[in-house]
């Protein structure tokens, strides 16, 4: 009875942990890149917030419930980050390159409405040629 209860608890555990790192496949200046998935209030508060530096084919993407000018900040990070927001057809609306964790507690806003927003390893967006207008790659929800 004890070793079922146990092995119940670990798979709960496994379930809550894998359901916390989603990832997503995202295509942007011609990368494929793989996203770690903030969907929710508490997973889009605490962002990248204290995590370790991104590897280059990492990033986090942040799906709001409707389009709005969302802000970010640099709360509780080790490291800069290029941010890029998207309208609801995945569209390039507003990039923000290189910002520093020093920035904080500035908020970075975009000029236009955004539904997604991926944070991604500074310098990315130079290094690939991700501009405004461009669209981008990936199926979530």
């Amino acid at each position: 009875m004890g070793i079922a209860l146990g092995l119940i608890l670990i798979a709960g555990v496994v379930m809550v942990i894998s359901v916390n790192h989603r990832k997503a496949p995202i295509s942007i200046g011609g990368q494929m890149v793989f996203a770690r998935i903030a969907d929710n209030d508490d997973t889009r508060r605490k962002g990248l917030s204290g995590s370790s530096p991104l590897g280059e084919k990492e990033g986090m993407l942040f799906i709001f419930d409707t389009p709005s000018r969302w802000g970010m900040w640099m709360r509780e990070m080790k490291y800069s980050l290029d941010i890029v927001w998207m309208d609801g057809e995945k569209r390039i609306v507003y990039i923000a390159e290189n910002v520093s964790p020093d920035t904080y507690p500035k908020a970075f806003l975009p000029d236009k409405d955004a539904l997604y927003v991926l944070e991604l390893p500074a310098g990315f967006v130079d290094k690939h040629n991700v501009g405004l207008g461009n669209v981008v790659g990936f199926s979530v929800r």
